[in-house]
């Protein structure tokens, strides 16, 4: 793939048990900077999940709590973002080698300054992964 249509890793999806704590514990001991958070709302079953991105340097960590989600001791990747400098041109390319996705192009206004676009799908052994590509 050529360079603007993959560039680099994104962000870390992490699910978490306690998004205060893991807020403090980032933030506080770790230095790190949290420049976008958002609830967001499932319309059929009414469960609320709270997600905050937490950031130092390049590293970005998005942070994801939900009610009643059993994590192992050691916490869950819950997805890795890749960085798309265009998202429509990378799908296109991934499509072409077999990729299914598992839906469209989400664009979400509500998150960093002017939004983002994303899309996900799967990796060879059900690992999650993320096409994003930040609006500048």
């Amino acid at each position: 793939m050529q360079e603007k249509e993959w560039k680099d890793l994104a962000h870390i999806g992490l699910w978490v048990t306690d998004m205060e704590e893991t807020k403090k514990f980032y933030q506080d001991i770790l230095g790190f900077e949290a420049p976008t958070a958002k609830t967001v709302v499932d319309p059929e079953s009414g469960v609320k999940t709270e997600i905050v991105f937490l950031q130092k340097g390049n590293l970005i960590l998005e942070c994801i709590c939900q009610p009643g989600t059993n994590l192992p001791d050691r916490g869950r990747i819950e997805h890795i973002a890749i960085a798309a400098g265009n998202i429509e041109q990378a799908v296109e390319v991934l499509l072409a080698k077999g990729i299914v996705f598992d839906g469209p192009i989400v664009e979400d206004k509500e998150l960093w300054d002017k939004g983002v676009k994303y899309v996900t799908f799967r990796g060879p052994s059900g690992e999650r992964l993320e096409l994003n590509e930040v609006i500048r």
